[in-house]
């Protein structure tokens, strides 16, 4: 191993020894007095939200509403309306009170999530290239060994023709130089202090033909047509397009 291939000693060492620096999980005091992190007081528990019980009963009793509700005249379509309307501004509230408890845990996540990546991928990035390192190496190495087996295959023939044409005909010809010995083989396990490698066959592939793919490998885009139909897009091979009238709901302001 050359001193530029070497990982210092003191993180060999520690990894080793199973040392990661990582503190066990404890209370969000004790890991910021140890750790030294920020703390900061977050809503988790809609649950115990007195707003978000309230919401949660009228939510009940609006789906039995609904269920119960028959439509048999005018009066019972505006009545509908109007239980929409107040759906609607129900959703409205939830949606408001859902965002009190998201947006910061989103905003802390992301942030979390953004410096824990910028560690994770160069780690990431370093795994990939010593993997890969490894598999090039041993392809080579197959390489070498193809060739040379190759060869001797080649001067077997070789020497056989020569041997038969001696019995037929008394020729004699020079000796053959010895084949070259190669020293080349694949690393299929290793073991060091730290953890062990092997190598395993894992199937990969990639497209060559897209045409001549079975049809179950494709997944409908549903979300593209959504969008183009919502546009106005009137006629697609294998679609049926429609029309239905469906309530809109538009809820007053100041209500």
């Amino acid at each position: 191993m050359t001193e530029e291939n070497r990982i210092p000693d003191d993180i060999v060492d520690r990894w080793t020894a199973g040392e990661t620096g990582v503190q066990p999980p404890g209370t969000a005091e004790t890991n910021a007095g140890v750790l030294g992190v920020d703390v900061e007081m977050v809503k988790v528990n809609p649950a115990q939200d007195e707003a978000f019980v309230k919401l949660s009963a009228e939510a009940s009793r609006m789906v039995q509403y609904a269920e119960a509700f028959k439509i048999a005249g005018v009066s019972d379509v505006s009545m509908a309306t109007q239980d929409l309307s107040l759906i609607a501004n129900l959703t409205k509230a939830l949606e408001e009170l859902r965002r009190v408890y998201t947006v910061p845990l989103n905003e802390h996540l992301g942030n979390i999530n953004t410096a824990f990546k910028a560690i994770s991928e160069p780690i990431k990035e370093a795994n990939r290239l010593l993997r890969e390192k490894i598999k090039a190496f041993n392809q080579e190495q197959e390489r070498l060994q193809a060739a040379a087996e190759a060869a001797q295959r080649l001067r077997d023939e070789a020497q056989s023709i020569e041997a038969d044409l001696t019995r037929k005909t008394g020729q004699t010809f020079e000796p053959m130089a010895p084949a070259p010995i190669v020293d080349a083989a694949p690393v299929e396990k290793a073991y060091t202090g730290v953890g062990s490698m092997g190598m395993r066959r894992v199937p990969h592939w990639a497209v060559e033909d897209e045409s001549l793919i079975p049809r179950e490998y494709f997944q409908l885009d549903v979300q593209k047509l959504n969008k183009v139909v919502k546009a106005g897009l009137k006629d697609i091979p294998g679609i049926r397009i429609w029309e239905e009238k469906d309530p809109v709901i538009t809820t007053r302001k100041d209500v």
